[in-house]
């Protein structure tokens, strides 16, 4: 498009923008105008007809109220409703109410008076009365009137008329539709005469573009052509423009211009031989610089793929390492290797400790896995049995390629075959395969060796854990049978044994006839005995379920003090000759939450053993409530336990003496069972002993507990029942 082209578009533009502007400023003004004046005008008629109308109706109401004054004040009925039928026949009429002082209707008009005596509530009406003055109200398209009726200032009375002036609204609708109209016409005529206006001025401002625009572009133009010129090398030539505006500064600032470049040109000239002959002499001074840098990008490629290779090692390291799995460490080595490496193919072989022979475990070519061809295995064999590296350059053509068409078929030209050793022991061979020949050199090898001995290490690892965690599933399994032999022979020691006593305590109530005082002697002792054998049984049993988690706490709320008196109550025959037991309960009500089974059971060991490890002296039971826990201390002056055993006397089977010419008996479960079941209910169990002077075992226990009850089998309980016999020495069995 032309300069000149452009101007006449630009300043026309702008030309017709200013008109539009203007225009439509005319337009809107006048427009909203017209509006305002349409809208003012159909208001201004609609209120001096209502006016009207209010003014003809008022005035006729008067007058019936007027007229009414006598008939409502002497209660005329038959006049008010001939006055009333009167004014109904009016055909705007809708209803005329004649009310009383109280607003209640007395005549409606119709024959029925169908609205006798209903209160005229409206506000309208409640107005009109309380002001004595006439009132009236337009809703909608109907017209109501209330006139009070007053005799000397009195009220009597009113009436109320309504009148429908919907088609008085219609006419004035349509005097608004056709004044609407006659605006219109008048907003198009001027509509019509603003365009042609609009139209004019464009006219004339395109003619003024195009001229202006011919004196704008016509020297642009000229300098333009002479730009050119001068870009070509032609700088002698006249530029005719003279003008005194910003074009002819323009065309001085391009004279001064192309004098300067003419200048610039020769002084160009004269340094372009000076750096012909300073460039001559540079190029054979940086001979030398350019060998110096040739070796410093060689050094630098070498740095940099060394530290690509430490990456790479690092990546490859790390995903091996992080499993021990062996086969899961080989297929990561081999995903790790087509990934990161540039290799078209690698193989791993592994010693088969059972069998002593080289398997082939993976193969990979072009990151698909599959199995190893025929012709690697004995490249292996070679590798493993040299414990060295071998590379060979051009398999498919090498003496040492057996079915060398294989790496025919599959495009391999190179091998490189690494030993993975690790402490001296070759556990494997990687394998790493090429497309192209000639390939693998020294310090690829060196990296790839540093590879091997990582992944052997990781290989190592992870075998070591296969044979460890193969050992303890051994253990485990053997623990089972140990826990299921336990289950076993308690079932079948206590069974026979529930018969002895069953047999005993019948014997003994005299079931079975008379019995001495010798033999009853020695059946109390029978009892003794089984009873505390089947306690231990049951200890046994129990400490096995334990250890394999079945328990089950049962929360509920207990009565200290209650507690301690059944207690008391039970070991009232049980104690030793010499020793006495002593309960000590708090001295106000204590309560707090816990199964109250296990803290039996925990109470009865504790004090058994307490019992049995003291020849004379006491055991005391002590409860108190301290820093919102329930503390019981069970404390006796009996041998006491040695400080070495203080951390052993909890564990399973354990005892603080456990020759076989120990003094007390007992299986070693009773400790056991009572941390076990005092962690149960979130407590806490502490131990202080001095040889020769006593223990003293620490419980504390939350005053509320919240436990998830598992639904496990509940425990077989431990029968306790038959009394010690205080003459009975103290070997008797443990709890």
């Amino acid at each position: 498009m032309k300069l000149s082209v452009k101007y006449a578009a630009t300043i026309l533009s702008l030309i017709f923008c200013i008109v539009l502007a203007f225009a439509s400023v005319i337009l809107i003004q006048f427009r909203s105008e017209i509006a305002r004046l349409n809208s003012s005008s159909a208001e201004a008629l609609r209120q001096s007809v209502l006016k009207g109308i209010r003014e003809k109706e008022s005035a006729s109401v008067r007058v019936l109220a007027s007229t009414l004054t006598n008939p409502l004040y002497q209660l005329d009925m038959l006049k008010i409703g001939e006055l009333v039928s009167a004014v109904r026949q009016q055909t705007d009429v809708l209803y005329v109410n004649v009310f009383d002082k109280d607003r209640r209707i007395i005549v409606d008009g119709t024959k029925t008076l169908e609205s006798y005596g209903r209160l005229l509530d409206d506000p309208l009406t409640t107005k009109s009365m309380s002001t004595a003055q006439l009132s009236t109200a337009v809703m909608g398209e109907e017209f109501h009137i209330v006139i009070p009726v007053k005799i000397q200032n009195e009220i009597i009375g009113g009436v109320k008329i309504g009148y429908s002036v919907k088609g008085i609204f219609s006419e004035i609708a349509k005097q608004e539709q056709e004044l609407a109209k006659n605006y219109r016409s008048v907003w198009i005529q001027q509509l019509y005469t603003i365009g042609l206006l609009a139209l004019a001025f464009s006219i004339a401002g395109l003619i003024v573009a195009v001229l202006v625009a011919r004196n704008w572009s016509n020297p642009i133009i000229l300098l333009s052509n002479l730009t050119a010129r001068v870009g070509a090398g032609d700088y002698d030539l006249d530029i005719p423009v003279e003008r005194s505006d910003e074009i002819g500064h323009l065309a001085g600032s391009f004279r001064q211009m192309v004098s300067k470049l003419k200048a610039l040109r020769q002084r160009d000239m004269e340094s372009s031989e000076i750096l012909r002959l300073t460039n001559v002499k540079l190029t054979e001074s940086n001979g030398d610089l350019v060998k110096e840098v040739a070796e410093r990008e060689r050094a630098q490629r070498e740095v940099s793929r060394h530290n690509h290779r430490m990456q790479l090692l690092h990546a490859i390291n790390s995903a091996i390492n992080a499993t021990l799995d062996p086969q899961l460490v080989l297929d990561t080595l081999i995903e790790k290797i087509g990934s990161l490496l540039p290799y078209t193919a690698a193989s791993v072989h592994l010693i088969n400790q059972a069998s002593g022979k080289l398997e082939a475990t993976d193969w990979q070519y072009l990151n698909h896995k599959g199995a190893a061809p025929t012709f690697i295995a004995p490249l292996s064999e070679d590798v493993f049995v040299r414990k060295a590296p071998i590379v060979i350059r051009d398999l498919q053509n090498d003496l040492r390629t057996e079915a060398p068409e294989l790496p025919q078929k599959l495009g391999l030209g190179a091998y490189a075959g690494i030993p993975l050793i690790t402490e001296g022991e070759i556990l494997g061979v990687l394998g790493f395969y090429n497309q192209t020949e000639n390939s693998f050199p020294e310090e690829e090898i060196d990296f790839l060796l540093t590879l091997a001995g990582e992944v052997a290490t990781s290989l190592r690892k992870s075998q070591l854990y296969v044979q460890l965690k193969s050992q303890a599933e051994r253990l485990e399994r053997a623990n089972a049978a140990k826990d299921e032999f336990l289950s076993v022979m308690s079932h079948e020691l206590r069974t026979p044994l529930n018969v002895i006593m069953g047999y005993a305590e019948v014997m003994s109530g005299g079931y079975m006839g008379d019995v001495t005082p010798e033999q009853e002697k020695g059946l109390k002792k029978l009892l003794l005995h089984a009873n505390d054998l089947l306690h231990m049984i049951n200890d046994i049993l129990q400490a096995g379920r334990l250890q394999s988690g079945l328990i089950e706490v049962q929360i509920e709320s207990l009565n200290v003090n209650g507690f301690l008196a059944e207690m008391e109550s039970a070991y009232e025959f049980r104690a030793k000759q010499n020793v006495a037991l002593i309960w000590q309960s708090p001295s106000t009500s204590l309560t707090f939450e816990t199964d109250l089974s296990k803290l039996k059971h925990i109470i009865e060991n504790l004090v058994n053993n307490a019992v049995k490890f003291t020849e004379e002296g006491s055991v005391t039971v002590t409860v108190r409530q301290i820093n919102g826990t329930v503390e019981f201390k069970v404390q006796d002056t009996g041998i006491g336990i040695p400080s070495d055993s203080l951390t052993t006397i909890f564990d399973m089977f354990q005892q603080a003496d456990s020759s076989k010419t120990r003094t007390y008996g007992g299986a070693g479960v009773g400790l056991f069972i009572v941390k076990k079941f005092t962690e149960a209910l979130n407590g806490q169990i502490q131990v202080e002993s001095v040889v020769g002077r006593g223990t003293t075992f620490t419980l504390t226990f939350p005053m509320a507990t919240n436990h998830d009850c598992r639904n496990f089998p509940m425990l077989d309980s431990i029968p306790v029942n038959t009394p010690l016999d205080p003459s009975e020495p103290a070997s008797a069995l443990s709890v």
